[in-house]
């Protein structure tokens, strides 16, 4: 995949899930997480991001044998984008998390994590899968 390819995928989606969001890629940047292919960062105001890629996150080979690298890489741009669809729901979790104790609020904030990003997931699959719906 190029550069130029995974700009347009990640504008089409873009339009599709949130397009009231200017998003864009940021290839000198790198994830928080070292483990993270992109992550996407919110600016202060409400409907600017910007995905970071790790480096090498083009070339590199997908996940699992069999696996076409480029539908994976445009899973990956949906992930994100989904991020910032579901920004209000994941504040909110937020929120409520902070009302608890220490111990209890580690433990719903962990829980609440590993949920939204196995959903998330689950979702960039499914309609990367279904292919596009012009």
């Amino acid at each position: 995949m190029t550069h130029r390819k995974a700009e347009r995928l990640l504008e089409e989606w873009r339009r599709r899930l949130v397009p009231e969001w200017t998003v864009a890629l940021d290839w000198d940047a790198t994830p928080d997480s070292a483990d993270a292919r992109l992550d996407v960062v919110q600016s202060t105001d409400y409907h600017h991001a910007t995905v970071r890629t790790c480096p090498g996150w083009l070339e590199c080979d997908a996940p699992h044998p069999g696996d076409d690298a480029d539908a994976e890489r445009e899973i990956d741009l949906v992930h994100e984008l989904l991020h910032l669809l579901l920004r209000d729901l994941e504040q909110a979790a937020r929120q409520a998390a902070n009302g608890l104790g220490d111990q209890a609020h580690n433990l719903a904030r962990a829980a609440w994590k590993h949920a939204l990003e196995g959903a998330i997931e689950r979702m960039a699959r499914a309609m990367v899968d279904a292919g596009p719906q012009r």
